[in-house]
């Protein structure tokens, strides 16, 4: 699971708080805008309004910050993690490298699972051993006139895959709220770790993303039953990352 990357492309709206102050005071000031110029100096009053963005951050006041797509990366992950990360998402869109078109003879690389990173060095030789056999029935499909995607059927879920995603500010909340939990995969929990990371990066993301995190972090766990029984209490995530996957600290 080393050598997975994220890093965020591209951010549409350069000043995220001053946006989602805009709105918030739209909601309660309409009265006083009848054109276009008060729009604009309503807007301009609330550029870096910090305090208004922290109260509407941590209220369900989804509306006012999905005006603020930013595009991430993901470099490295698994097959394994687009399925998985692309479940339950809410508003994000999805571009991966795609095993139909793309010839991955001579040049697939494989995501080593951390359970097994952590093990003997024998297990890790063993499991990608078994990724180039996959590799190897691949490329001979391939050179029997076979189309890559008929190949890619063979293809084993660790091939290293290229994901693009671009989202508002609520929508990369959901994900981090759901994906960072104990309950997902271990890739899919860092890799979330990661996006959270990349994202506090981007313009106002300490304050966008103040209140990241799965639902302990903030309150108590909405998965009843079926929660795991072990509280985040940490909001950093590269404390996180350290702290669960210590192999794949500094990665």
């Amino acid at each position: 699971m080393n050598k997975i990357q994220v890093a965020v492309l591209n951010e549409s709206m350069m000043d995220p708080v001053g946006m989602t102050g805009m709105l918030a005071k739209l909601t309660q000031r309409g009265h006083k805008v009848t054109s276009i110029q008060d729009l604009l100096n309503l807007y301009s009053s609330s550029l870096y309004s910090t305090k208004l963005v922290d109260d509407v951050v941590r209220m369900c006041h989804g509306t006012v910050i999905r005006h603020t797509p930013i595009t991430v990366a993901i470099v490295g992950g698994s097959r394994r993690l687009l399925a998985q990360l692309r479940t339950h998402h809410v508003g994000i869109d999805w571009v991966s490298a795609s095993l139909q078109y793309s010839d991955y003879s001579g040049s697939a690389q494989f995501v080593v699972p951390y359970e097994i990173l952590a093990g003997p060095e024998q297990h890790q030789e063993a499991f990608l051993k078994k990724c180039q056999e996959d590799l190897d029935f691949y490329e001979e499909l391939i050179e029997k006139g076979y189309s890559n995607d008929t190949a890619g059927y063979a293809m084993n879920q660790a091939l290293r895959n290229v994901l693009v995603a671009t989202a508002n500010h609520e929508s990369w909340l959901n994900l981090i709220n759901r994906r960072v939990c104990h309950r997902n995969t271990t890739e899919t929990a860092y890799v979330a770790a990661l996006i959270w990371k990349a994202l506090l990066g981007s313009t106002n993301g300490q304050d966008m993303f103040k209140y990241a995190g799965p639902d302990c972090l903030h309150g108590r766990c909405k998965e009843g039953k079926f929660s795991c029984g072990a509280p985040f209490i940490e909001t950093n995530p590269d404390v996180i990352i350290a702290t669960r996957w210590p192999l794949l600290k500094g990665e």
